[in-house]
């Protein structure tokens, strides 16, 4: 943050050091409006910019050096560990320092737009096409902030003003200047510690007088006589405790250099000049305020190390071992085609990983293999795919930390691997941990079945005998029956085919009375079909029943016809007290009430 507000601070130095020397007294007030709005953003943009340099990476050697130093050397330097308590972290103070100052000048602004707005709503008004004429009982000096125009109200309803103060002031409600004024106050309150941000603002304050003037000149009014017409409104008669800041007034600033610029002419040439001779600036600012990074394409494997040790160390201590699980338990958990493993914890990895012997490899945890990078840029997870993470840690980190009985869902714990995988390192920081879910138990061996070999003596226990208690007596069941032979179950199938083909003939018989019985065994008869709509209408009908049609009483030849022209017709059939049919015919949903 230091590195980058001095860096915003110098480009906005020399911006403005530039307009002051080349910019400012010239007759090109339009470009210089531009140029200073465009200076500020361009200081405020510039110096996040970061250009990225692809290089070649040289092949080198591998060499291993390996220096072993003496317990006993004179080169250990022992640094106490109290000068690191020494020192003072000022950030907190900094920081608090710089909320007040944003409260004080935020209030501020805030204050001065509600004292405009309070201003435009008590006072009377005069609206015109483009403009609106705020009349204030104050003895003040006409000024402007967006289409409104302030004006003593005694003045103007006597015509004291003068016609090219009123053009001034629309000037600057019909270039919109009070936009211009509202963008750099609010850089003003965020950036309220530069002081090149009052400096630009004063600088285009005075551009819109410029701007105003320039207008003013334009429509045949005498010059000298609107010099004085300026100079009149520097008497001790201008109330500036009446001015807002955010206005545009008519006597801001200096009055003698805008009697300079009015009468200077600047050539194109010489505008053509100072355009061109902004862009090297430019250019300039570029290169020198903004940062590079070269990152080379293929780093070849070979690299040299330089390892310094007390002694030769030939395995991996316990405690790295323990690390190297803990880190390989970690990322082993991921899916490996979304498996990300940050450069801190890989070389960690590979460092204990290279240390260890080949027991402590074959008892340690896999090593975690990563997929092959496709893209060097991580674009990170979603909000709702980190809030989907953050709900499912929490919810499983809340149950190890409270030793309840876990159930772990499958389906969740990979969905929970992969948005983790896919998360950038800032979001890992900020998101729950991963939760440290227990190891899965082996699956247990089933006892292998007792076998007794030939000629032994059987260990095995014989199979529990179920004793029937009958009338005081103890029966042993008998043995269950052998299983059938083929034979048998030959012979049971065909009785059982047989038997079905006899109950599937159908054996009619006559009656005496001339009537068709059919054996037990034979199919109900189908049930008639039912009546048409139509059909039942005509029945109904026929039995004088009362006809209906959406509510309305009909007679049955309406209620036929009806039927005719349409199918789609609901009907609900009752008896009534009269014992006469009613009959309801609608074309809507009839709801049967109980």
């Amino acid at each position: 943050m230091l590195v980058y507000l001095l860096k915003s601070g110098a480009c906005l130095a020399i911006l403005f050091l530039f307009y002051k020397l080349f910019l400012e007294k010239e007759n090109m007030h339009v470009f210089k409006r531009f140029y200073l709005l465009t200076a500020l953003l361009f200081s405020l943009i510039v110096p996040t910019l970061v250009f990225v340099e692809y290089v070649e990476a040289p092949a080198t050697m591998t060499h291993t050096v390996v220096q072993q130093l003496a317990a006993d050397s004179d080169n250990v330097i022992n640094v106490p560990a109290a000068l690191e308590t020494d020192i003072l972290d000022f950030a907190p103070l900094l920081w608090g320092i710089y909320f007040l100052g944003l409260l004080f000048f935020g209030i501020t602004f805030i204050k001065n737009l509600f004292q405009i707005f309070r201003r435009i709503r008590r006072n009377p008004k005069q609206i015109s096409a483009r403009f609106t004429q705020v009349l204030l009982l104050e003895k003040i000096t006409p000024h402007t902030f967006f289409r409104y125009i302030f004006l003593n109200k005694k003045k103007f309803e006597s015509n004291e003003i003068p016609k090219e103060v009123l053009l001034h002031e629309e000037t600057h409600a019909r270039q919109k200047h009070s936009l211009d004024v509202v963008f750099v106050e609010m850089l003003q309150v965020i950036f309220w510690f530069n002081p090149f941000i009052y400096l630009f603002k004063k600088a285009v304050k005075l551009n819109h007088e410029f701007l105003a003037d320039h207008a003013v000149l334009k429509n045949n009014i005498d010059t000298t006589a609107y010099q004085n017409t300026l100079l009149s409104y520097l008497s001790p008669d201008s109330q500036k405790k009446y001015q807002p800041i955010l206005a545009n007034s008519i006597n801001y600033s200096s009055i003698k250099k805008r009697f300079t610029v009015m009468k200077k002419q600047t050539s194109k040439k010489s505008v053509l000049f100072r355009s061109l001779l902004l862009l090297p600036l430019l250019a300039i600012l570029l290169y020198g305020f903004t940062e590079t990074i070269i990152i080379q394409k293929e780093a070849v494997k070979n690299k040299v190390t330089v390892e310094q040790k007390e002694g030769f160390q030939e395995k991996a201590t316990a405690e790295m071992v323990a690390t190297h699980n803990t880190l390989a338990k970690k990322y082993n958990l991921q899916p490996k085609e979304h498996r990300i493993i940050p450069s801190k914890d890989l070389e960690i990895l590979e460092h204990i990983y290279g240390l260890m012997t080949k027991s402590q490899k074959k008892n340690a945890l896999s090593f975690p293999e990563c997929p092959p990078q496709h893209s060097p840029i991580q674009e990170g997870a979603t909000t709702d795919q980190i809030s989907e993470y953050n709900a499912l840690a929490k919810k499983y980190n809340a149950m190890i930390r409270k030793n309840w009985n876990i159930r772990i869902k499958h389906a969740e714990v990979e969905h929970m691997q992969y948005i983790y995988g896919i998360m950038t390192d800032d979001q890992k920081t900020d998101a729950e941990p991963f939760p440290d879910f227990p190891p899965m138990p082996d699956v247990p061996t089933p006892p292998s079945a007792p076998r007794v070999n030939k000629g032994e003596a059987s260990a095995i226990p014989p199979p529990p005998v179920n004793i029937i208690e009958k009338d005081g007596k103890s029966t042993i069941p008998p043995p269950p029956p052998p299983t059938p032979t083929p034979d048998q179950v030959e012979k049971y199938v065909n009785n059982i085919i047989e038997t079905q083909e006899i109950i599937a003939e159908e054996k009619v018989v006559e009656l005496v009375g001339g009537g068709v019985r059919h054996n037990k065994y034979s199919q109900p008869e189908p049930p008639p079909p039912p009546k048409s709509p139509l059909d039942h209408v005509i029945e109904m009908a026929k039995k004088d029943a009362v006809f209906y049609h959406e509510g309305k009483e009909i007679t049955s030849d309406k209620a036929i016809q009806i039927l005719k022209n349409s199918t789609k017709i609901n009907i609900d059939t009752r008896r009534s007290n009269s014992d006469r049919p009613v009959v309801r015919l609608s074309s809507k949903p009839i709801i049967i009430e109980n």
